[in-house]
């Protein structure tokens, strides 16, 4: 381990081109190497020298036809500052800065996402940057790092509580916009624009999902083929799913209720079985219990309000 690196690769901007148009779309930094490194940039490396305990950050020297439409990158001081690295390097010195420091075993990200199902994409590629000769490792840092993304320190729980409070506020924004006769996508409008405006939350987690009628009935309403383009009507309920990204954390609130802001007695049947549910399982909640028993809680707490209503 003493001569070991941590070796990540962050996003890279072909992975956010426009088909083939020159704009490209807004990039968004892949999770491990937010988590870690900090930069919401795409292009850059990272190094964790775990002798020295030192992170360092190798960045793409830019074009001049680029800078001119986007300007100077951060200077060395400044991803100092913001992120607490020890030194920027230019992209290409990699294998010269790994010699130097006596580097000879990396340790690179490969693993699976075991609730989507889905491999690291950014496992960097060690023969194309020049790194064939080195002892790699690409077992260990997965675990570890995620692992460590499970246990929050004080200063993730604060964003993570500063971003639920932005989300929460841009909910209540959206229920106080709600009414008959407009687009479900003008939910979408205002939830991202207060979310922007008076949270600093600049992207959603996940597609805005605003649905009213039948179609909160589907799960990932809102996708591009079904656009939340239905008009709400009086006696709809309202179901939105949806959660602002705050520095990489993303939130997840959804929220249902009367489009003309009150409930018929079947529709407050539905919401008050779905309520007692949801407040026996924060009742039960706690360090060592199992999520597929609190699943179960919920499920059971339905039925028994379904069957106690003669509909099971």
């Amino acid at each position: 381990m003493n001569t070991g690196a941590v070796l990540l690769a962050g996003g890279r901007s072909e992975q956010f081109d426009f088909y083939d148009a020159d704009a490209g779309l807004v990039f968004r930094q892949e999770a491990f190497f937010r988590y870690l490194v900090g930069p919401n940039e795409p292009d850059l490396l990272a190094v964790v020298d775990m002798n020295k305990r030192e992170v360092l950050l190798f960045a793409p020297v830019y074009p001049e036809a680029y800078l001119r439409f986007s300007g100077p990158p951060k200077t060395e001081t400044e991803y100092k500052h913001m992120y607490g690295i020890a030194a920027l390097h230019p992209r290409e010195t990699l294998s010269e800065v790994l010699k130097a420091r006596g580097i000879d075993t990396l340790y690179l990200l490969e693993g699976e996402n075991t609730d989507s199902g889905n491999k690291t994409r950014t496992k960097p590629d060690v023969h194309a940057l020049g790194l064939a000769g080195y002892s790699i490792d690409d077992k260990w840092l997965h675990p570890v790092l995620s692992e460590c993304r499970v246990t929050k320190t004080p200063a993730e729980l604060d964003f993570m509580r500063a971003g639920n409070l932005v989300s929460s506020a841009a909910h209540v924004w959206v229920m106080r916009k709600v009414r008959p006769n407009i687009l479900e996508r003008h939910l979408e409008g205002y939830y991202k624009a207060y979310a922007t405006t008076f949270g600093g939350a600049r992207e959603v987690g996940y597609d805005c999902i605003c649905a009213c009628g039948p179609n909160s009935s589907i799960l990932h309403y809102g996708h591009a083929g079904r656009p939340n383009d239905k008009v709400l009507r009086e006696g709809d309920i309202v179901l939105t799913d949806l959660g602002a990204e705050f520095e990489g954390y993303v939130t997840d609130i959804t929220t249902s209720y009367p489009c003309s802001g009150k409930f018929s007695d079947k529709q407050a049947f539905v919401y008050d079985a779905v309520l007692a549910a949801v407040e026996s399982v924060q009742a039960s909640m706690k360090a060592g219990v199992s999520w597929v028993d609190m699943h179960r809680l919920a499920e059971r707490t339905i039925l028994d309000r379904l069957h106690a209503a003669g509909i099971l």
